[in-house]
């Protein structure tokens, strides 16, 4: 999320959420339908989202953050002019089912809202109670119970102004 004056830009991954979309539809359907408990279903669906996972960081699949060096080469990259900037926040996808479980979060501005309001240690913890208050993962549908959850707050900026996300290639 890049916070100007009037503006909150964000950036998502659609290709990989439309992804993990249908996955874990699959898995609330293989747990309404069959009765299945979370962990059956994950066990049945494996084979299907390990497929997907192995798109990943390639050729018409999706480029993450993570531990590929060759990923900046192959993903999508942009340079922004922080002049009007006020700060950016980044974080992992985990942070998305607080959307999901706090009923008063629906978008990213309230998101965003939520982080300057609670503060970042704090709004990791909530994530994380909310999480144990539905185990089962039916709120908010997610693989593991308790999803990776990393916030990133950026308010300093050095006088180039400028945040360059492309490879130095």
């Amino acid at each position: 999320m890049i916070k100007k004056k009037d503006d909150l830009e964000t950036f998502r991954n659609s290709k990989m959420i439309e992804l993990e979309k249908q996955i874990l539809q699959k898995i609330q359907s293989y747990k309404e339908k069959q009765g299945l408990t979370h962990e059956q279903a994950i066990e049945k669906i494996m084979p299907e989202y390990l497929e997907i996972k192995r798109k990943q960081d390639t050729p018409g699949g999706w480029y993450s953050i993570g531990f590929n060096p060759k990923t900046p080469e192959k993903g999508k990259t942009r340079k922004y002019n922080l002049e009007n900037v006020q700060e950016i926040i980044l974080h992992t996808d985990g942070l998305d089912n607080l959307k999901a479980l706090h009923n008063n979060i629906e978008n990213p501005e309230q998101l965003y809202k939520y982080i300057n309001q609670k503060g970042l240690k704090e709004t990791i913890q909530k994530m994380r109670q909310l999480e144990e208050k539905d185990s089962e993962c039916n709120k908010a549908p997610r693989y593991k119970k308790s999803d990776d959850t990393t916030i990133a707050k950026i308010t300093e900026f050095n006088s180039t102004n400028s945040l360059d996300t492309s490879n130095s290639n």
